[in-house]
């Protein structure tokens, strides 16, 4: 089975990284990486690529629920309501 994947490459930990896990392989299976060195004619720069904002939608979906879960153990939320206000000087 061939496919083409993007990952990220770490120099420091010799990794690949991933935006989602492969699907069919299992974890510590060894794989064979053909690195395609061409570069496109259009530079990304620094722009995310979509399944890095994908990653990061779910790691901060992940982080919200883990944080909402451990509130919940010492504020009463129903009868905790959210306030946003905006201060304004008055000089008068």
């Amino acid at each position: 089975m061939d496919r083409t994947i993007e990952a990220e490459y770490i120099a420091e930990e010799r990794v690949l990284k991933l935006a989602e896990p492969l699907a069919g392989v299992r974890n510590h299976e060894t794989v064979r990486v053909t690195i395609d060195d061409r570069r496109t004619t259009t530079e990304r720069g620094d722009w995310p690529t979509l399944s890095e904002e994908a990653g990061r939608e779910l790691v901060a979906q992940a982080a919200g629920a883990l944080l909402l879960e451990d509130e919940r153990r010492f504020i009463d939320l129903p009868k905790s309501p959210l306030w946003w206000g905006e201060e304004k000087p008055i000089v008068g």
